[in-house]
C-alpha cells in the first residue's frame, strides 16, 4: 500500500511525510507584503510547522500536523500502464492489418 499526495504515490509513510514537508513552504500574513513565513520538517508520524516573523526572523510557536493519509496502490497503477500498453499495441496491429488488406485489394 502507498500514500497519495498531489497525484504522486509514495511507497512509505516517511517518503510521503518528507515530500509533504518539502512542499509546504508558505509566505503570508496581513502586515505589509508578508509578515511571516512557514517552514516544515517531517517526523515519524507527523509534520512540524514552524512560523517565523519576516521582520525580525523570530520563531513563533511551532505546532505539529498529521496530514490525512490517502491510500494508493502503486502496483495497480503499474498494472494499468501495462494494460494500456497492450491495448495500444493491439490497436496498432489491427490498424496495420487493415492497411495491408486495403493495399492488397487495391492492386
Amino acid at each position: 500500500m502507498g500514500y497519495k499526495f498531489q497525484n504522486y504515490c509514495f511507497d512509505t509513510k516517511q517518503e510521503f511525510l518528507d515530500y509533504f514537508a518539502q512542499s509546504c513552504f508558505k509566505q503570508g500574513g496581513s502586515g505589509g507584503l508578508s509578515s511571516y513565513f512557514l517552514t516544515c520538517s517531517s517526523n515519524t508520524d507527523d509534520v512540524t510547522i514552524q512560523a517565523y516573523a519576516v521582520s525580525s526572523g523570530s520563531p513563533q510557536t511551532a505546532f505539529t500536523y498529521a496530514p490525512q493519509l490517502i491510500s494508493c496502490d502503486s502496483a495497480n497503477s503499474f498494472a494499468d500502464a501495462v494494460s494500456f500498453g497492450w491495448q495500444l499495441a493491439a490497436i496498432l496491429a489491427v490498424a496495420f492489418g487493415v492497411r495491408v488488406i486495403i493495399k492488397v485489394l487495391n492492386q
